[in-house]
């Protein structure tokens, strides 16, 4: 009667976990297969820490270009940018983008109040948990 085995070996590396299965025909026959299947079951993504410009940051320069930088997060493949400004009332949605590494320039729209939040991305397009907001000021 064949029977069919199965070796189950796991490797967790930089917050990634890779489940490797290997499969033998028969109970007389321990030879692994010719073929290996290797499965990535996923990527832990944690939130980026948010480093430029600070929270609470005033900003009085014209034109009103801006850099914001945060830490990379293992196993991103890219991060979820979002802008908002105040228009006095409330927050409005300015920018909501992607991009491959851990910085993003822009233009900022007024002499108003902005804010800003990033998100890794791993290479499946699932979102992993976002910072909080950071807020920042331009009085000119």
């Amino acid at each position: 009667m064949n029977k069919l085995h199965v070796l189950l070996s796991m490797l967790v590396a930089a917050g990634i976990v890779s489940v490797i299965i290997t499969g033998c025909e028969n109970d007389d026959d321990d030879t692994p297969p010719s073929t290996t299947t290797t499965t990535s079951t996923g990527t832990t993504l944690t939130a980026p820490t948010q480093l430029s410009p600070a929270n609470g940051a005033s900003f009085n320069h014209f034109p009103r270009t801006t850099t914001l930088v945060w830490s990379a997060v293992p196993g991103a493949h890219e991060y979820g940018v979002e802008v908002q400004y105040n228009d006095g009332v409330s927050w409005q949605n300015y920018i909501n983008t992607t991009v491959a590494s851990p910085t993003y320039t822009f233009t900022f729209i007024g002499a108003q109040p902005g804010r800003w939040r990033v998100w890794a991305i791993d290479s499946d397009g699932d979102a992993g948990p976002m910072s909080g907001w950071f807020e920042f000021t331009f009085t000119i």
